[in-house]
Formats: C-alpha cells, sequence, structure tokens
C-alpha cells in the first residue's frame, strides 16, 4: 500500500475513568446485532511502540491496569513480543477521530522468534473496535499462524469493524469449550497457507464443543481452508448472514452444528475445491453428525437453515470446470444423508447470479487451476493472497470492496426484500 504516516509516541498510559456498559445475554437469547461493550470503569489511553525502544505497550498497559478499556492511537503501532496471558477483561478500540486503524502486529525478539500469538485469552470477555490485525512480522516479513488463541475459562470475544489479514492457519485457535465468538462489520481476507491448502481457517476450534460463532455483515476473502473447522466438535449456534464470500478455496464440514443459520449472503467462487478425502462425490456442505453420540435428544431438536442466499462461481472459475470436464462440481450438501428430518433443514430461497463488483480481487487463476488439473494434491506454490497496490498494508477508503448494481436480482433478494451480502463501510 501507500506508505502509512506512522506517528510515534513514548511508551506511557493515561488514566481516565468512564461509566461502560451493561451485562450481556447470550446469543441463545437474543436475535440482534448491537452487543454493547462490557468492561470495566477504567479507561486508558496507550501510546503507540516504535518497535526499537518499546514494544509491548498494550500488554504492559494491561498488565498494570487491569479489566479495562484500552484506547490506541490511530496512526499508531502495537508491537507484540513474548508471550502475554490476558486474564482481565478488555475492551481494545481505536481512539475518535480521522487517520489510519492502529495496527496490532507482531514483532521477533532479539533471537528472531516471534510470539506465537497476538493474544492469548484466559478472560471472561475481550471485545476490539475499529483496530487492525496485520499477522506478518514485522522484523522479518515472515506471515503468522494464529492471531488469538482462547484457553482456560470460556470467553465472550466480540469483533467490531476491524480487519483480521494474514494467518496461515487460523485466526481463531479454540483450546477450550463454550466459548462466544463474534465478529461483525469487519474485513476478513488472506487467510491463507497455500503450500497447506488444507491450513487457512477463520475459527478453529480443534475439538472442543463450543456455545456460539457469529459472522455477521462481513467481507471474506481469500481462504484457503474453511471458515469453520469443527473437528468432530458441537457448536450450538453457527450463524453465517449477511457475508460477501469471495475465494473461500474448501467447502465447509459441519461437524454436528445443533443450530446452524446460513442466510443472506453472498457465496461466490465458495467451494471451489472439494475435499480431498471426498474428490467423487463432493457437497458444499458436509455434514458429520458422529458427535452426538450418546447425545440423542440434542440431535433429534437440531436445526439446519440455509436459505436467501446467491451462490455462484465466476465464468474464469466456470471455463475451469469446461476445460477439465472430469472436475466435479459441489453439490448442496449429504444433508438427507445422515438421517435429517425434512423440518430439521431448511433450503430454500437460494440463488446463483453471477455479480459485477465494483472493486474486487482477481481471482488467483493460476492457483485455481493448478487444483482442478491436480485435485489430489494438497498443496500448490502459486500466490493467493491480494492486496490493492501489493505493498504491505491498507489505507482507510481504499480497500477491496464488493458493492454491486441495485438492478442485480441479489439486490432485493433477502430475507427481508433487502440486498445479499455485506453492507459495510471499508473506512474504520
Amino acid at each position: 500500500m501507500k506508505a502509512r504516516n506512522i506517528l510515534f509516541f513514548s511508551l506511557g498510559a493515561l488514566l481516565a475513568l468512564s461509566l461502560t456498559g451493561c451485562e450481556q445475554e447470550d446469543i441463545m437469547s437474543i436475535g440482534d446485532l448491537e452487543i454493547p461493550p462490557k468492561g470495566s470503569g477504567v479507561e486508558i489511553v496507550v501510546e503507540p511502540d516504535d518497535g526499537i525502544t518499546s514494544v509491548n505497550a498494550l500488554a504492559k498497559a494491561v498488565e498494570t491496569y487491569g479489566a479495562g478499556t484500552y484506547i490506541l492511537r490511530r496512526n499508531g503501532v502495537y508491537y507484540v513480543e513474548g508471550k502475554h496471558p490476558y486474564q482481565s477483561n478488555i475492551v481494545v478500540k481505536a481512539e475518535e477521530g480521522e487517520g489510519q486503524m492502529p495496527v496490532i502486529q507482531p514483532i521477533s525478539d532479539e533471537q528472531g522468534a516471534m510470539p506465537n500469538y497476538l493474544f492469548e485469552l484466559e478472560c471472561d470477555s475481550a471485545r476490539f473496535e475499529n483496530v487492525y490485525f496485520l499477522l506478518r512480522d514485522a522484523a522479518t516479513g515472515n506471515l503468522h499462524d494464529r492471531a488469538i488463541r482462547l484457553t482456560g475459562t470460556p470467553t465472550r470475544v466480540e469483533i467490531d469493524h476491524c480487519i483480521l489479514e494474514t494467518a496461515t492457519s487460523t485466526f481463531f485457535r479454540c483450546d477450550n469449550s463454550n466459548n462466544n465468538i463474534f465478529i461483525s462489520n469487519s474485513v476478513i481476507r488472506n487467510i491463507s497457507r497455500p503450500t497447506s491448502a488444507s491450513n487457512g481457517r477463520v475459527v478453529d476450534t480443534r475439538g472442543h464443543d463450543q456455545d456460539s460463532i457469529v459472522l455477521r455483515n462481513n467481507y471474506i476473502y481469500n481462504v484457503t481452508g474453511q471458515i469453520l473447522r469443527q473437528d468432530n466438535s458441537m457448536t450450538k449456534y453457527y450463524e453465517l448472514s449477511h457475508n460477501t464470500c469471495w475465494n473461500v478455496a474448501n467447502v465447509q464440514n459441519l461437524d454436528c452444528p445443533y443450530e446452524m443459520v446460513f442466510e443472506n449472503n453472498i457465496f461466490a467462487n465458495w467451494g471451489w475445491k472439494p475435499l480431498k478425502n471426498n474428490p467423487e462425490n463432493p457437497q458444499q456442505w458436509v455434514f458429520d453428525l458422529s458427535a452426538f453420540s450418546g447425545r440423542e435428544t440434542m440431535k433429534d431438536n437440531l436445526k439446519i437453515s440455509i436459505r436467501n442466499n446467491n451462490f455462484y462461481f465466476s465464468p474464469e472459475v466456470e471455463a475451469l470446470y469446461t476445460q477439465y470436464p472430469g472436475s466435479k462440481r459441489t453439490d448442496l450438501s449429504n444433508a438427507t444423508g445422515v438421517g435429517l428430518r425434512a423440518d430439521q433443514f431448511v433450503y430454500e430461497n437460494n440463488i446463483s447470479e453471477v455479480l459485477t463488483f465494483d472493486y474486487a480481487p482477481a481471482l488467483p487463476l493460476a492457483y485455481i487451476q493448478y487444483f482442478f488439473a491436480n485435485p489430489s494434491e494438497s498443496d500448490c506454490t502459486e500466490p493467493f493472497d491480494s492486496d490493492e497496490d501489493g505493498v504491505i498494508g491498507v489505507i482507510n477508503g481504499e480497500m477491496f470492496t464488493f458493492r454491486y448494481a441495485p438492478s442485480f436480482r441479489s439486490a432485493t433478494a433477502s430475507t427481508t426484500g433487502g440486498p445479499l451480502g455485506a453492507d459495510i463501510e471499508v473506512v474504520f
């Protein structure tokens, strides 16, 4: 990107008091997107790091003040070096006003070791607003595997109006159970590992049962794996709604979602890469109910709804199906084949309409074609990620967008008669 005018300040913190929001309800009992912040009455302004004389400004502030709301300076960078478990409830947000989003970025230590995670959360709640998670090492340029690890006590994590970029394994890793993860109004991009294409996930539960995973009103593009990896675990509530997904390579495994809602999304070039272990019978939504063993009552009451979505392949991908006639198109799902009743699986009002977006990234066609030509392979060295101008970072108001004309059918195809996909301003 164009060079950002980063301002560097000395490490320090200014302490101020303010009132905060109320206690929150569980996702199973709310239906709206408005999730009030949760924290203590303490508000701390954290000055940026310079990466030379100061690192870990945010972690040090939380270690000093504990639970609270931490305000990050715009145009600032906050480097993460080493390991810093967060045991206090926190809200981390950009300061009001104009300027580039504050960046949270890993930086190698003197021995060249990168931190394992940007955040290891062992607290009850954490909320991030208007921040840019950049998982590229500031010292070496190497890409980072994971951003946020959840461990210990169940955590409620909210990410709102943020940018999540370049995790090669997964953005969220859950090493515990019963978490609630909400991502809204954000950009999730370049979550990928082209040389190990099963990696690249937004959330990886690592086989632990979860409470709720909700993604609403986001741009999600360039993902080599899948949005959610459950790994034979159960999620009580999994929702994708009003997202615009572009080039999410793998189909979605659905291991025992107790309640799942996919509605009002655009799935453009989603699931063009069938699962390697099922190339002869590929499906978009692959259900595995084995984790319900011993929980038959829950299985009898589960409900899955996939409705009012636009699901299509771009002409360039359609041309590959013509060029490689042996390629198997992904069918809808195997839902009926695993014993779901008709009232448990709702599939309705979905369309397939090719859209023209105002500023979408180019598809990595060399990468995609490699797997059409070599369907049994699991890795590829062709480039996969996209950036607006090839320089690391983003500029407010100059990011890729997925707006389309109101003349398309998708503009009135939602459950409320409105547009499908995300409606966000990429100015944070």
